[in-house]
């Protein structure tokens, strides 16, 4: 029995049973966490721990431990993993700490629940990691604190340049980038604001990001 399949480019991910990670796609940067650049059958991934949680980005993917402890691999060079490198197999993201409760890898960012409180990894651009840009601009996050978000959150959205959140209340926030209409309208979101539409019913909540769109 295995748990569903979390997927997003050309890797595809699953939790069996036992929370042992498989794989399967294509991995050029070490998505698929094996050291294997093409997997056409589902193979485990090279790392004994057992994953409660995890989320496959565009180059890079990310998995919790039932005791909260966060590993990323694949693509790390624009800060998404937490990492700095690329990693081609599962590794100890030390950056983080506290206890994982929800994760979610986008396109060039990735973010982390924490107590709570939403973080943030990788490329500021276009405002997808809700962190100011500053001056001079802040060209990448590190485990930066989203700001401007209630303390109730409980789950965590990162897409190809937005990302979204939701409150224990069933109010859904958003920032960056939303010129295609994936956060309700065609206006460019800068730091975290509340989606009405997303919020007005407790029945609708955001199930699942993509790259340009958003689904509840």
């Amino acid at each position: 029995r295995f748990l569903p399949i979390l997927h997003r480019g050309l890797a595809g991910l699953v939790i069996g049973a036992c929370a042992a990670l498989s794989h399967a796609g294509r991995g050029d940067f070490g998505e698929l966490g094996s050291g294997m650049r093409v997997q056409r059958d589902p193979g485990p991934c090279a790392c004994d721990e057992r994953f409660a949680q995890v989320s496959a980005g565009s180059h890079h993917c990310l998995a919790s431990t039932h005791d909260g402890r966060l590993y990323a691999w694949g693509y790390g060079e624009d800060g998404a993993t937490g990492l700095d490198a690329t990693a081609w197999h599962p590794t100890r993201v030390e950056l983080v700490q506290g206890v994982v409760s929800d994760l979610s890898a986008g396109a060039a960012h990735s973010l982390v629940l924490v107590r709570g409180a939403v973080h943030s990894m990788g490329t500021t651009l276009n405002g997808r990691a809700g962190v100011p840009c500053g001056n001079p601009p802040v060209e990448r996050a590190v485990f930066d604190c989203v700001r401007g978000l209630p303390n109730d959150i409980i789950r965590v959205a990162a897409g190809g340049e937005h990302s979204l959140c939701l409150t224990a209340t069933g109010e859904v926030y958003a920032w960056g980038r939303g010129n295609d209409g994936q956060l309700g309208d065609k206006a460019f979101v800068g730091p975290p604001r509340r989606l009405a539409a997303l919020s007005a019913s407790k029945s609708r909540t955001p199930q699942a990001v993509g790259a340009r769109n958003a689904c509840s």
